[in-house]
């Protein structure tokens, strides 16, 4: 993952194009594939095609071919939520968009896949079912939610955010250092964080292009520590499929090292955890 030379993303609104407007202050002598097509060849293609052109990046628009040696491909698409409403009420339609996108495409054996899109826990279990389990795919989950919450309360550096990036999220409580862990306090103004900033934007763009990028940071080697993101474990826990772990990006995580961590949990972390699965697996098994 270390020379990324070819780089695929499929859907380019407002999360999208903001994310390969990163990637190209990041990245030098790529090739981005861009497949959506809700955006015409007209001015936002143009406009991003201009600006890779400084960093000797290329861009190609809809040429499905592309898509075939791509080295990591990063999926942005689907039908955003209305404000107000929880994200899984669109989660029929985002399920039928992945289908129909994936049963088309054809890509490089075990390819990293960067999910952004909601509800990102389910939408990462229907790729993974739809691409029949070849790839490893991520999804950035609760890293945004953590991201959050070290915001909120700059002191908790280390914090930690797992479950679900929805209702069930919760903080880890091993992760905290203050001694007054106000615990239902802290979770309230996180999970309302989101509200907030629908108040006056279509939904969250910074925070989890920031989050999709240090994954990619990871994957390649440039960073390695601990995140709390949405990864498969292996077929034997299905509950726990997709559920957001604190675990290393390129470290392999089967069942005895994921019970291993399991039991470092403190009993009430561990039923949030659960809670959070079955939450997931509702929601994936549409």
């Amino acid at each position: 993952m270390k020379n990324l030379k070819k780089i695929g993303l499929i859907g380019c609104g407002e999360v999208g194009s903001l994310l390969l407007a990163q990637l190209n202050m990041l990245l030098r002598d790529v090739q981005f594939y861009i497949l959506d097509h809700n955006l015409e060849h007209g001015g936002k293609y143009l406009d991003l095609k201009h600006a890779l052109i400084h960093q000797n990046n290329a861009l190609f628009f809809n040429e499905q071919e592309g898509m075939e040696s791509i080295d990591l491909l990063f999926y942005a698409a689907g039908v955003p939520n209305p404000p107000g409403i929880d994200r899984s009420v669109m989660a029929h339609q985002n399920k039928s968009i992945i289908e129909s996108i994936f049963k088309t495409l054809q890509f490089k054996q075990n390819i990293p896949i960067i999910v952004l899109a909601n509800p990102v826990e389910a939408s990462c279990f229907w790729i993974d079912q739809v691409t029949q389990q070849r790839h490893f795919i991520l999804g950035t989950g609760t890293l945004l939610d953590t991201y959050r919450l070290r915001a909120l309360i700059p002191e908790e550096k280390q914090a930690l955010v797992l479950g679900e990036h929805g209702p069930k999220m919760f903080i880890l409580q091993e992760s905290i250092n203050a001694k007054d862990f106000q615990w239902d306090a802290w979770n309230q103004q996180l999970k309302g964080l989101a509200t907030e900033i629908r108040r006056t934007e279509m939904g969250t763009k910074y925070g989890v292009v920031a989050s999709a990028i240090q994954l990619m940071q990871n994957l390649a080697n440039l960073e390695d520590f601990p995140l709390p993101y949405c990864r498969k474990i292996n077929d034997q826990l299905q509950q726990l499929l997709k559920v957001n772990h604190p675990i290393y990006v390129n470290h392999h995580l089967n069942a005895e090292k994921f019970a291993e961590l399991f039991s470092s949990f403190s009993s009430k972390d561990q039923a949030h955890l659960m809670a959070a699965a079955q939450q997931i697996e509702k929601l994936s098994l549409i």
